[in-house]
C-alpha cells in the first residue's frame, strides 16, 4: 500500500531474522516513500566498513531531511571527525530538535569543547530528559562541582533510571567526594545495586546477579 513506515517495519523484521537482501529491499522502498528512519537503516545495512561514499552521505542526508533523527546524528559525527565543528553542531542540534538523546549529548560535548558552558548544560539537560544516561551523569557532576546536592541526587537517580551502569565511577568520582559519607548517597548506590539483582543472594548462590545491560549507543562522543 506504499506506506513507508510499514516497509521500514518489514525491513526490521527481516533484518532480525538475518534475511538481509529482503531487508535491504524493504528499506529501499521505505526510503523512496520518504520515511527517514528507513533511509538511515539502509545506509547502516549497505555500508558496514569505515570507507564513506557520497551515496552513503546522501542516504544519511535524506534520513535527516525526512526527520530521521539518527541520520542527523551520523552526519554530525562525520563532520565532527573531520574537524568541522560548525556543521557537526548544526546536525547535532537538528537531531536534538527531533528529541534524539545522542544528538543532544553530542551537541553538549561540542559546546563544552568550545567553552560555552551554559549552552553545553542546556543540551546535556535535554539529553537526560530524552533518556541519555551519560547526559544525566554529566549534569550530576556539574552540580557536584557546584555543591548543589539536591540536583546531584536528582540527576544521579535519572542516570540510574536510564540504565547508567558504572556505579564504581559514581562511587569514586571526585565531584561527589563531599557526599561520600552521607547516608543518602550510600543508600542511592545500594538501592541501584539491589535493583539489578536477578534473584536474592543466598549461601548456595552468593554471586548470581543480573548482568547490567548498557543502552545501545551510536558512536557516543564521551568526555
Amino acid at each position: 500500500l506504499d506506506y513507508g513506515k510499514a516497509c521500514y517495519g518489514a525491513g526490521r523484521l527481516d533484518f532480525e531474522q538475518k534475511q538481509l537482501i529482503s531487508a535491504e529491499g524493504f528499506y529501499e522502498k521505505g526510503c523512496r516513500l520518504k520515511f527517514g528512519p528507513s533511509c538511515f537503516a539502509l545506509a547502516e545495512l549497505k555500508y558496514e566498513d569505515d570507507e564513506k561514499t557520497d551515496d552513503e552521505y546522501q542516504l544519511y542526508g535524506l534520513a535527516c531531511d525526512m526527520k530521521g533523527d539518527y541520520g542527523c546524528v551520523r552526519l554530525g559525527e562525520v563532520y565532527y571527525d573531520a574537524g568541522n565543528l560548525g556543521l557537526a553542531q548544526f546536525y547535532f542540534h537538528r537531531s536534538c530538535s527531533l528529541k534524539n538523546e545522542l544528538g543532544c549529548y553530542n551537541a553538549g560535548h561540542v559546546y563544552f569543547k568550545q567553552k560555552k558552558l551554559q549552552k553545553s548544560l542546556e543540551m546535556l539537560r535535554l539529553s537526560c530528559k530524552y533518556g541519555q544516561a551519560q547526559g544525566c551523569y554529566q549534569m550530576a557532576r556539574h552540580y557536584g562541582h557546584q555543591r548543589d546536592d539536591d540536583k546531584v541526587f536528582f540527576f544521579l537517580r535519572e542516570a540510574f533510571k536510564n540504565n547508567y551502569d558504572n556505579w564504581e565511577r559514581v562511587e569514586f568520582d571526585s565531584y561527589f567526594s563531599h557526599l561520600r559519607n552521607r547516608i543518602a548517597f550510600r543508600d542511592l548506590i545500594d538501592s541501584f545495586l539491589l535493583s539489578k539483582r536477578e534473584i536474592p543472594v543466598t549461601e548456595s548462590n552468593p554471586h548470581q546477579t543480573e548482568k547490567v545491560e548498557s543502552p545501545i549507543e551510536l558512536n557516543l562522543i564521551k568526555d
